[in-house]
């Protein structure tokens, strides 16, 4: 079980975040601590980097996962939430690497996957020059880099992590299938409604997320209650068919572990506050 922040239900365009958390599980599966200090230690970086990106290790590969499930458009949602004034992005921290390594770090991981990030180049002008005078900070943006390329390279069943997830870059670019989709987001005709698939929630999201870094602060308080009502409608049409569809939840087909779960998420959802 995953958790992400009742606003979601408000904000769907924020279940983007779910790569990242759902990155946890897929960690534990494939690599785990002990196989991320391997990795780490074959780098052969200083000993005190080393000792950094293996304790970063595991929030780096779910953010790399979250970028092989949504695109480039995981960076986007993770930029809204890490920027702040310069210090802050600049502080350390305990499991992640200060805001501003992170986020370069991420960057690289993004064009090594083959995604151009013109459209988003004042940030990344202020977040390079955040770290232009701190050597130690270019640095850790430098080890980070060799890091996350490891982590995309390592071999799972025969191919890197890539290959595993089917992650084909012309899909969640600017253009294409995400074009489509965030045209058609905000309403729903039955002529639209395309086979489901089960990576077509996930394009939804992404759409959602690419209409929200394309638009002025005007259009997102204009649009935000409408496109999200169009993503509230769609998602349940083009769900993957299944227990993970939430259909019948808490019903007594369910078992009891099940019907457990259900109880314990809306729990959750009546006491975290809504901003």
């Amino acid at each position: 079980m995953v958790r992400v922040p009742a606003t979601c239900a408000t904000a769907p365009w924020w279940l983007v975040h779910l790569g990242h958390e759902v990155g946890h599980v897929v960690d534990e599966r494939l690599l785990g601590y002990q196989a991320r200090s391997t990795l780490v230690a074959s780098l052969q970086l200083p000993a005190a980097s080393a000792a950094e990106w293996t304790q970063w290790s595991g929030e780096l590969f779910a953010d790399l996962y979250a970028m092989l499930m949504h695109g480039p458009w995981a960076l986007w949602a993770l930029a809204t939430v890490e920027q702040r004034d310069d210090d802050a992005m600049r502080a350390p921290r305990d499991a992640y690497p200060p805001a501003v390594v992170r986020l370069l770090v991420l960057a690289h991981a993004c064009r090594a996957l083959g995604y151009r990030l013109d459209r988003w180049r004042p940030l990344f002008d202020r977040w390079t020059a955040l770290v232009a005078a701190d050597p130690m900070a270019q640095a850790q943006v430098g080890e980070g880099g060799r890091v996350a390329s490891a982590l995309l390279a390592h071999c799972v069943d025969g191919g890197d992590l890539a290959a595993l997830v089917d992650h084909v870059p012309e899909r969640w670019a600017a253009g294409g299938a995400m074009s489509a989709w965030a045209h058609r987001l905000p309403m729903v005709k039955a002529d639209q409604v395309p086979a489901a698939e089960l990576v077509s929630a996930r394009e939804v999201v992404a759409a959602a997320v690419m209409r929200r870094s394309i638009a002025d602060a005007a259009t997102l308080r204009r649009e935000g209650p409408s496109l999200a009502a169009g993503m509230l409608r769609w998602l349940p049409l083009v769900r993957e068919p299944g227990t993970r569809a939430g259909s019948g939840a808490g019903s007594s087909a369910l078992s009891d572990g099940r019907a457990a779960g259900a109880a314990l998420t809306a729990a959750l959802m009546r006491v975290e506050a809504m901003p």
